[in-house]
């Protein structure tokens, strides 16, 4: 009897540590949106009067959860020795919680060269509907999706957005592209394009960790890794 009463605490622990991981990364998550929605709203004030401050201190808030999130995965792993989809959730969350502090950090890079620089970028006055705070909007609502996908295991929108939006033939891309190849064609001094190419490049690597992000969800889902697919498995 106390063998079966021993053995219902650990699996209710195990629960409990599993719902510990996922609202950890839903939190992580939601910090995450919530600092492009920051930056975003710094970038409807002056540029000359922006102040950032706020932007790196939620980075390291940011940056503190994915510590917390590593432990909580490290713990599992060495004490339950998970299997199935047990461990495939546990494997692809701690990848979702990297891509996370990586467009984290990609975000404060934007923020910090919009800081630095506040000179309008020289395609403002091309004829292009594209700008750096409109890819950075789109980028917040495909991450929105992206982790509301990994939380329902819809692997349906998941290869949907991989197809239409996020690889190099999606829209998102070729729209940060653009960007970058109308910087490159219209700046008149190195000065005045730099910081706008910082700007497009995180955004296309914004781009593509929330196709990571898509791409663990399928893992999570089918045990399929779909990550460079169009390299061949000769093993």
């Amino acid at each position: 009897m106390n063998n079966v009463i021993d053995q219902k605490h650990t699996y209710h622990r195990y629960d409990k540590e599993l719902g510990k991981l996922k609202d950890q990364v839903e939190k992580m998550g939601h910090h995450v949106s919530g600092q492009i929605d920051l930056v975003l709203n710094h970038l409807e004030q002056d540029p000359i009067e922006i102040d950032f401050e706020d932007v790196v201190e939620n980075d390291i808030s940011i940056n503190g959860m994915e510590v917390k999130a590593s432990k909580t995965v490290i713990r599992l792993l060495a004490k339950q020795q998970p299997m199935g989809k047990d461990l495939r959730f546990i494997i692809a969350v701690s990848r979702i919680v990297t891509e996370l502090e990586r467009i984290g950090d990609e975000v404060v890079s934007i923020a910090r060269t919009f800081a630095e620089d506040s000179k309008v970028s020289p395609c403002a006055d091309q004829s292009l509907n594209i700008s750096v705070i409109s890819l950075l909007a789109s980028a917040k609502n495909l991450l929105d999706r992206a982790l509301l996908a990994a939380s329902n295991d819809d692997i349906d929108t998941a290869n949907s957005m991989i197809e239409r939006h996020l690889t190099k033939q999606g829209s998102y891309y070729e729209d940060a592209q653009e960007l970058v190849d109308c910087i490159k064609k219209n700046h008149t001094t190195i000065e005045d394009g730099f910081a706008a190419a910082l700007q497009a490049n995180s955004l296309k690597r914004i781009c593509d960790h929330i196709c990571n992000i898509c791409e663990h969800t399928v893992f999570l889902v089918t045990g399929d890794d779909v990550r460079h697919a169009d390299i061949d498995d000769t093993e």
